[in-house]
């Protein structure tokens, strides 16, 4: 089972895509994008970018940085990023800061990261502002201080940023930067997951499961991590494929344990592939087939979105 120390807090935000201003143009990238048509947005936010819309500028970059439409391009992503930053666009100051954290597209440099999340967060950017919490968190770029850190995730966090919540939570619950306080920190962990983001689902099923600032509850933990799974988070993959092969919280399920540890296993998770080599050994060749028949029909629905 997963530790869940280990998932204290939420990982540093990627690159972020700008929701368009409705308005001439604007609805044809909207449009574009929902359809997964992001040759034609790329083409419309060409258009506007040429006009100096920073926002169309920011949306180039992620498309760049995310291979949507384009080959993945860090040099391009990180071109149009700073041609909207240096207009002053929170976005771009944040995915900017991104980069400059994670040494893609160019040199790691914390301290610029640092300065690039401040930037974004004077702006109001709560991605920014949560980004910026974490550094102060873990003292990367800047002189660790969880009090700051904790000031920052607030900050977040009352404007609705679900892993600014999740990190407030944790840090109640842990009393990092804080007072402990367990209700406290449950509470902002619920508000995020109930935005339906993957990792504070994940760490609230994590919560229920091992009892941490609530009393331990199996089934609250297997319907957490499902939604969270459902979402292609790797580990709530792998834990609710352990309950499922257990029993623990649900009915017994090996076809569907053995579907999620496979999911698990191809985004990555290293213990997945150990414990579906496992499965596979304990559990019959008919429940075997049938995790290959709901693992494929899974992708299959997937693939049809």
């Amino acid at each position: 089972m997963v530790n869940m120390k280990r998932f204290l807090f939420a990982l540093t935000l990627f690159a972020s895509f700008v929701s368009l201003n409705v308005n001439a143009g604007r609805n044809e990238v909207t449009l574009a994008m929902n359809k997964g048509d992001y040759v034609m947005a790329l083409k419309e936010l060409r258009r506007l970018a040429d006009t100096g819309d920073t926002e169309a500028q920011t949306n180039i970059g992620f498309l760049y940085a995310n291979g949507l439409g384009v080959p993945v391009d860090n040099s391009l992503a990180l071109e149009w990023y700073r041609k909207a930053a240096a207009k002053g666009n929170a976005k771009a100051l944040l995915n900017l800061g991104v980069m400059y954290e994670n040494g893609v597209g160019v040199k790691k440099d914390l301290a610029q990261a640092v300065s690039y999340y401040e930037k974004s967060s004077s702006k109001g950017d709560v991605g920014g502002t949560s980004n910026l919490g974490m550094m102060y968190l873990d003292g990367l770029g800047v002189k660790r201080d969880p009090a700051k850190a904790v000031a920052l995730f607030k900050e977040a966090a009352q404007k609705g940023d679900a892993k600014a919540q999740t990190n407030l939570g944790f840090a109640y619950l842990e009393g990092v930067g804080v007072a402990k306080d367990d209700a406290t920190g449950i509470a902002w962990i619920k508000k995020a997951a109930n935005q339906g983001d993957a990792d504070s689902e994940f760490n609230l099923g994590a919560a229920y499961e091992f009892g941490k600032g609530v009393a331990a509850n199996p089934t609250e933990a297997v319907a957490w991590y499902r939604k969270a799974a459902v979402q292609g988070q790797p580990i709530a993959q792998y834990n609710l494929a352990l309950k499922l092969a257990k029993g623990s919280g649900a009915e017994p399920n090996i076809p569907e344990a053995y579907m999620w540890l496979s999911l698990s296993a191809e985004s990555g998770y290293p213990e997945a592939k150990e414990k579906l080599t496992f499965l596979t050994s304990k559990a019959s060749i008919h429940q075997v087939d049938e995790g290959k028949k709901l693992l494929a029909s899974w992708k299959l629905r997937q693939n049809s979105r």
